[in-house]
């Protein structure tokens, strides 16, 4: 199961979630260039880190996109 815990102020949100084992944390803070987004999770076994970097990468990524289309 998925939990979370939260914090937002006007200039950021943080949250942190666990699930199963492990857990994560994202960041989004404005700046004067616009937002920038953080993601922290433990490292699971079955992939490299690499390919865990990139997959979470992929996320804020597809995220950036919806966000900007949304306007």
């Amino acid at each position: 199961p998925l939990t979370d815990t939260a914090l937002s102020t006007p200039k950021s949100c943080r949250t942190a979630y666990a699930f199963g084992d492990r857990m994560a944390r994202v960041a989004f803070e404005k700046t004067p260039s616009g937002v920038t987004g953080w993601v922290s999770c433990d490292a699971e076994e079955t992939h490299s880190t690499g390919q865990q970097r990139d997959g979470w990468q992929a996320i804020l990524d597809r995220f950036r996109c919806h966000v900007e289309a949304a306007g």
